[in-house]
């Protein structure tokens, strides 16, 4: 059971950082970004990561939910993060 888990969530990150790679990429195509303003986006994006973490850990702990069920609730948003970005990404202008 802990391979099976270990391989969902390597195959799930793996997912997630497929879709904002593409994303970020299509965004600097569309909008040209410079280097400097591009270094910023990215340093923005770390620090959501930082508090998104943050929430996570801080709801598993204040309601004391196991292990599964935050790995479950995550693995949810991805898929719909997911969802969403490919069903919003038209870049056509």
């Amino acid at each position: 059971m802990a391979f099976l888990t270990s391989l969902g969530y390597f195959l799930l990150g793996d997912s997630l950082n497929t879709t904002v790679t593409v994303i970020a990429t299509l965004q600097n195509t569309i909008v040209e970004y410079d280097t400097l303003t591009l270094t910023y986006v990215l340093l923005v994006g770390i620090a959501a990561q930082a508090v998104g973490i943050f929430s996570f850990w801080w709801i598993q702990r204040r309601f004391k939910f196991t292990t599964k069920t935050m790995f479950n609730a995550v693995m949810i948003g991805i898929i719909l993060l997911a969802a969403s970005a490919s069903t919003s990404s038209d870049t056509t202008a």
